[in-house]
């Protein structure tokens, strides 16, 4: 059994993509997301070397596990002792059982301990809905819930350091309440992540969404980490119709065309 873990560089961005993006068709969402993706990954590479680790299972793609400096994220909440540990994906059934993920955070938690410059690894471990809980699997590999956190809400402890607040995940329900924008009106706004070409092609679907129930509006998606400020003035809400804040998402469809046509009456 040949399992190989290698650290994200330029030449293997290929390889970190297919983990995640292996199926086709490759259609003109995905192909954007994945552009997006691979600018951002080049970005931190460039700033702060590297942000994933790709795990090989006989020489090829299989797994991965993608992380980065919460002072990074520009709509963050910017703590210089914390690592973000994004995901941690092994979407191939064949794979499964090999040991490859506890690899790959062994290899984190390795090399983040050497650094001496984080106190957390910090991580929000949303369900994929696919095979195994992100959740039950970094228990495991001793991660422990944060203190006043949500379920998803885990840490790694590297010091002797509690951590009493999470991280800050687009899947969240913001913490603050969105406060209606005048500029905000007869128009909708969707944000999107770059950290995951699946976060653009969410944002396409609801845009196509918007469009279906009212053809005239002004949408514009707009890329949070490179315009933070338009994201945060908002109070991290990622979805505004006519001034109003949308919780439905693209996977509850009848919910969001609800909530859309009520948004564009008030």
């Amino acid at each position: 059994m040949n399992i190989k873990i290698l650290n994200l560089d330029e030449q293997h961005i290929d390889d970190l993509i297919y983990v995640c993006s292996r199926f086709p068709p490759y259609n003109e969402p995905l192909l954007t997301g994945i552009k997006i993706k691979k600018k951002w990954l080049l970005h931190m590479l460039n700033n702060y070397g590297s942000v994933a680790k790709i795990g090989y299972f006989n020489d090829k793609p299989v797994a991965q596990i993608i992380y980065y400096p919460e002072i990074a994220n520009p709509v963050g909440y910017m703590r210089e002792n914390v690592l973000v540990l994004q995901c941690v994906y092994n979407p191939n059934p064949e794979t499964r059982r090999k040991g490859i993920a506890k690899r790959l955070i062994k290899s984190l938690i390795d090399e983040t301990k050497k650094m001496d410059k984080y106190d957390f690894i910090a991580t929000y471990a949303f369900e994929t809905g696919e095979y195994y809980s992100q959740r039950e699997f970094l228990l495991k590999e001793n991660f422990k819930p944060i203190i006043n956190g949500d379920k998803e809400d885990l840490y790694y402890p590297l010091t002797d350091k509690a951590l009493d607040r999470g991280i800050f995940n687009p899947w969240r329900e913001p913490v603050q309440p969105y406060i209606p924008l005048k500029e905000d009106r007869n128009r909708a706004i969707i944000f999107y992540t770059p950290t995951c070409e699946s976060s653009y092609v969410f944002a396409k679907k609801t845009y196509d969404v918007v469009k279906m129930v009212e053809p005239n509006l002004n949408i514009t998606l707009i890329n949070y980490w490179e315009k933070p400020r338009e994201f945060l003035k908002r109070n991290r809400h990622w979805f505004i119709v006519n001034a109003n804040s949308i919780k439905a998402t693209i996977f509850n469809k009848e919910q969001l065309i609800k909530e859309i046509k009520t948004a564009l009456k008030n």
